[in-house]
């Protein structure tokens, strides 16, 4: 396998076109890159991160479904997990429960809809790659019950993968 590399746009927080990522800063990152928990919050690529105008980040969310893979089967369990890099969204879109709660912040800054949004899902179903592309392209949905819009300055990454054996 080969690694991924993304980004997300954090332009109005730092000089983005000083190009001060050099050969031995890759390297460091592949070198020192490990398994365990994902760091969540304000580190690593989410440190410049801004969700509807409040401080973004990383976060994590998972869920256990049950799903017969046919009618006659027991349910079989299931881990779905997203990693989510925020940083999207104008504050008068934010929609917590269905309520435009960010049409009641006052302090709107950026009128421009520019911004990135990383979500990277992973399961142990056994998904076929037109499943999980479906699965990846649902995230967009996900991210519309929280208000936001894909404006044409975004540049959403939504990728999926399957931990399972494709032999089973």
């Amino acid at each position: 396998s080969l690694p991924v590399v993304a980004e997300t746009w954090d332009g109005w927080l730092n000089d983005i076109n000083g190009f001060h990522v050099t050969a031995e800063d890759v390297w460091h990152a592949l070198d020192s890159a490990h398994g365990g928990p994902i760091e969540e919050g304000s580190v690593g690529g989410g440190t410049g991160m801004i969700c509807y105008e409040f401080k973004g980040g990383n976060g994590t969310a998972s869920r256990r479904i049950e799903i017969r893979v046919s009618k006659d089967a027991p349910p079989r369990s299931f881990i779905v997990g997203v990693f989510l890099q925020a940083n999207f969204g104008r504050r008068p879109q934010l929609t917590i429960a269905g309520v435009p709660i960010g049409q009641k912040i006052p302090g709107q800054v950026y009128k421009e809809e520019n911004g990135s949004c990383i979500a990277v899902v992973a399961t142990d179903a056994p998904l076929l790659p037109t499943q999980l592309k479906r699965l990846a392209r649902r995230v967009s949905l996900g991210l519309a019950r929280t208000g936001t819009i894909s404006g044409n300055g975004s540049g959403d990454l939504f990728i999926a993968f399957s931990t399972a054996n494709p032999n089973v």
